[in-house]
């Protein structure tokens, strides 16, 4: 556990972590300036720290993040489905006619 508060970052490992940052705000349409760019980016630090220290790692441990994704749909504008090209159904109504009291 002291290992993993101990951690000292380069500017390389910063560059990386600023990278996929980026690419997941631009990804998940998360506005800058939102306390949901910082709550990202103290998660990203930590799954680095972690282990995930490479660009590859880093991305597949965000991308199965439980946090990270709820956040994701909770302030993306527009579905996550829609934004990557897959196909998506609009929502619709069944409206039942009632019943005629006897």
């Amino acid at each position: 556990m002291r290992k993993f508060f101990e951690v000292t970052f380069s500017s390389a490992d910063l560059n990386l972590i600023d990278t996929v940052l980026k690419e997941w705000l631009r990804d998940n349409a998360v506005p800058d300036g939102t306390p949901e760019v910082e709550l990202a980016a103290a998660v990203m630090i930590n799954l680095f720290r972690e282990g995930n220290n490479t660009l590859a790692s880093l991305k597949l441990a965000t991308s199965k993040h439980k946090g990270l994704c709820d956040l994701s749909y909770s302030t993306a504008s527009t579905p996550p489905a829609a934004e990557r090209g897959l196909r998506t159904f609009p929502s619709f109504e069944v409206h039942v006619p009632k019943r005629k009291a006897a």
